[in-house]
């Protein structure tokens, strides 16, 4: 449930809340619960989730949210988050300059002390738009108050066009910090890069293709592949008419980095969606991955595919059924094989 509130010419208020009732099945996630509602069982309990709740002020030249909001930058994968913040956006037409500040963990706490204090980031954007090339380069940085000391940043640089008929995208992005001091410190590195191409073939069909990279990391450092994420981001389900809501890909497994091994990626996609008549539209993805540090996985390799339909009943009401599977394999001792992954939603 969500709504726009026009508070004045320039001033809105947004919100949008999930409601879940967990009597039925008595099998329920734990998500924030109704106060009171039943202290005792979660899986009884009622849900009210508020996801967004944030006020916009948009003076053409200048524009402020602020409050809970969906955050990301570029392709959604370096930073990606539903936090409560403050975006500063300026306006020099054709360039965009965006300020970003987001508390992307209050610890459980309300208290900001010690182990305690929130995690938060900070982010700028400068982003170019004009002659049909659109472009962003990207500054985020995350400052934990805590003795974990957890300190991440990253570099990226996208960029969006067409040529004919084919819609491009790519982006370049690097990352690292660190955490933690002396025996118990981390390093972290990561370059990946993302390209992306689509294009309708006819009026009926649509043909695309991905190709990610992702370097692995030395021995002594930690491959780091987003800042934070919301799983925006998510090649092998984004085709789908539900989008991110599930994934081909092993779940907390990111694209980049998809055997969890600091091994990096090379990977490719080809997808198409057909469509049959004003009301039917079906469609298909497959994915192939593989580490690109190969000493971290021997003989591994992914493969992913999903594969989808979609029935207008009405406007904006539709029914849609999406199969999705993953399977991998490999071996180096430590590693055998990812359990086979299937899903089906409807």
């Amino acid at each position: 449930v969500g709504g726009k509130i026009a508070v004045a010419d320039n001033v809105s208020a947004h919100f949008r809340m999930d409601l879940g009732e967990g009597i039925w099945g008595l099998d329920y996630s734990f998500l924030p619960a109704r106060p009171g509602a039943n202290p005792f069982d979660y899986a009884l309990d009622s849900k009210i989730e508020i996801d967004r709740a944030y006020l916009q002020i948009d003076m053409g030249t200048w524009a402020l949210l602020a409050g809970q909001q969906y955050l990301s930058l570029g392709i959604a994968q370096v930073f990606d988050t539903n936090a409560t913040g403050l975006v500063m956006a300026l306006d020099y037409n054709p360039i965009t300059v965006a300020l970003v500040y987001a508390t992307l963990s209050e610890r459980a706490s309300v208290s900001d002390e010690g182990d305690l204090d929130d995690l938060d980031g900070y982010a700028v954007n400068v982003a170019y738009a004009g002659n049909g090339f659109n472009s962003n380069v990207f500054y985020v940085k995350v400052e934990d108050g805590t003795c974990y000391d957890f300190s991440p940043w990253a570099l990226g640089f996208n960029g969006s066009t067409k040529v004919g008929i084919v819609d491009l995208t790519g982006e370049l992005a690097f990352l690292g910090g660190d955490s933690g001091s002396g025996e118990l410190k981390t390093d972290y590195s990561g370059t990946q890069l993302y390209l992306g191409a689509e294009a309708p073939i006819t009026d009926r069909l649509n043909l695309g293709a991905e190709f990610m990279y992702a370097k692995g990391t030395d021995d002594d450092e930690v491959q780091l592949t987003t800042l934070a994420t919301w799983n925006t981001f998510s090649p092998m389900s984004n085709n789908t008419p539900m989008s991110t809501e599930f994934s081909a890909l092993p779940q907390n497994n990111t694209a980049f980095d998809p055997f969890g091994v600091s091994g990096g990626v090379i990977a490719g996609t080809v997808y198409a969606d057909f469509t049959v008549n004003e009301l039917l539209s079906l469609g298909c993805k497959l994915g192939y991955f593989e580490p690109e540090d190969s000493g971290k996985l021997e003989s591994a390799d992914l493969f992913a595919y999903n594969m989808w339909v979609k029935y207008q009943l009405t406007s904006n009401t539709f029914l849609s059924g999406t199969y999705m599977s993953a399977s991998a394999d490999g071996n180096n001792g430590e590693y055998d094989a990812f359990p086979e992954d299937k899903k089906l939603l409807v």
